[in-house]
C-alpha cells in the first residue's frame, strides 16, 4: 500500500476526537468531488463502487484485476487515503499476498478482506451470509500483513543502500533476497519466463536480432 497515505489513514482511525467518514465515489471524477468537499478517506466497494463500473453484483464475481485497477483509477486521482475492498482475498493465502502486492503497486492505502467463504459469498446486507472459521480468516490476514511487511521492509533496504551505494546496492540486494518471494518471483524452465521468452526469440527472430545475446 501507498506508505505515507497508509500513515495517513492509521492516524484518521485512531484519533478520538472526530468520526472518521469514509464514503464510496461513483467514478474517480466524483473521488475528486468528495475531496474538495472535505471527505478524508474512501472506499473502492465491490459492489458500490466496481459494481458501478462494471454492472457486476456483489456475489464475488468481480475479479481481483478488475478490483486493482478501478481502485487504482481513484487513488491516483485524490490526494486522501483509499480503501479497496479485497473480498475474500480472490482465492487462497497466495491470492492474497498477490492483492497485497498488487495494492502496494497502485498505490491504494489499504484493504479490507471479508471473513466470508470464497464459495457463496454474498454482499453483506443479504440473508444466507456465512463466515468461514477464525483459522482461516486469520490466515488471511496474516498473509496479507507478512506481504505487506516483506514489501516495505524489502524496499526500504534497497533504497538506503542504494542512496549510500548507487547502482551496486542492487547485486548485495537480489543476493541476499534470492530465497524469499520479492524481488525474483519462481518460474519454472517451460513457464512464462526469460528461457521461454529467449527460446521464443530464437524461434521468431532473425539472427541479427539474436546479436544481443552474444553481446551479454
Amino acid at each position: 500500500m501507498n506508505s505515507s497515505q497508509t500513515a495517513r489513514l492509521q492516524q484518521l482511525i485512531h484519533r478520538r476526537d472526530k468520526v472518521l467518514a469514509v464514503l464510496h465515489p461513483p467514478t474517480a471524477a466524483h473521488a475528486r468531488i468528495m475531496e474538495r468537499a472535505g471527505c478524508e478517506a474512501l472506499f473502492v466497494g465491490t459492489g458500490g463502487v466496481v459494481g458501478a463500473y462494471t454492472g457486476l453484483a456483489d456475489v464475488g464475481t468481480a475479479t481481483l484485476s478488475e478490483c486493482v485497477e478501478i481502485a487504482g483509477w481513484i487513488a491516483d486521482s485524490v490526494s486522501i487515503p483509499v480503501i479497496m475492498d479485497g473480498d475474500t482475498g480472490h482465492g487462497g493465502i497466495m491470492a492474497v499476498r498477490r492483492m497485497v502486492r498488487e495494492c502496494i503497486r497502485r498505490g491504494i492505502a489499504s484493504v479490507r478482506i471479508d471473513d466470508q467463504p470464497i464459495e457463496g459469498k454474498r454482499k453483506t446486507q443479504d440473508a444466507g451470509v456465512e463466515v468461514v472459521p477464525l483459522d482461516l480468516a486469520i490466515a488471511r490476514y496474516r498473509a496479507a500483513i507478512d506481504m505487506k511487511n516483506e514489501l516495505g521492509a524489502a524496499l526500504w533496504d534497497f533504497m538506503t543502500a542504494f542512496q549510500e551505494r548507487g547502482t551496486a546496492a542492487w547485486d548485495d540486494f537480489a543476493e541476499s533476497r534470492k530465497d524469499r518471494p520479492y524481488p525474483h518471483p519462481e518460474m519454472p524452465p517451460d513457464g512464462e519466463g526469460a528461457d521461454k521468452q529467449r527460446m521464443l526469440e530464437e524461434r521468431y527472430l532473425s539472427d541479427a536480432a539474436l546479436a544481443k545475446y552474444r553481446r551479454s
